[in-house]
């Protein structure tokens, strides 16, 4: 029986050891890797008109870059209303990169290989905020998030 318990100890301890070496090694990889915050995007931005955005309503999420002092990058659920982008993040309160968004706006997104310079402006209109819980509901077959612990972002074209 300890044997048992010795192979599962090694099996455990090398899968968090896999587990932090992938965790470190994304912070200097061009986007996120899994589940783990990752460096900054590489390549050139999108410059043009502003696109289309319907084909996000096929596309389970995209990669945001936040922080642009010491950018990072995670992977996000994606939404669309109109032709406006957001952004959910459930328990917004226990996640670093939301308070991140709320100190500097700038943020960049990449979806398709392609870079786009946003600027977040946090949603806090109530109705709108359900509006935008029901929507992620629909399309993420998920539960319906708590208000007061879900921030939305919308995703505007910077100022010019």
């Amino acid at each position: 029986m300890g044997r048992i318990f010795r192979v599962i100890a090694l099996g455990i301890g090398l899968l968090a050891t896999i587990a932090m070496a992938v965790a470190f090694a994304a912070g200097f990889h061009d986007g996120p890797i899994g589940p783990f915050p990752g460096g900054p995007f590489q390549g050139p931005v999108t410059r043009g008109p502003e696109p289309d955005w319907s084909f996000l309503d096929r596309t389970d999420g995209i990669d945001i870059e936040v922080d642009s002092a010491q950018p990072r990058t995670v992977h996000v659920w994606v939404l669309r209303d109109g032709n406006a982008v957001y952004v959910p993040s459930a328990l917004a309160a226990k996640k670093k990169w939301p308070a991140q968004v709320v100190a500097d706006p700038r943020v960049r997104l990449r979806v398709d290989g392609k870079i786009y310079e946003r600027h977040a402006a946090r949603v806090t209109d109530p109705a709108q905020v359900q509006k935008l819980i029901d929507a992620v509901s629909d399309k993420y077959h998920a539960g319906h998030g708590d208000p007061e612990s879900t921030w939305f972002f919308r995703l505007d074209p910077p100022a010019a």
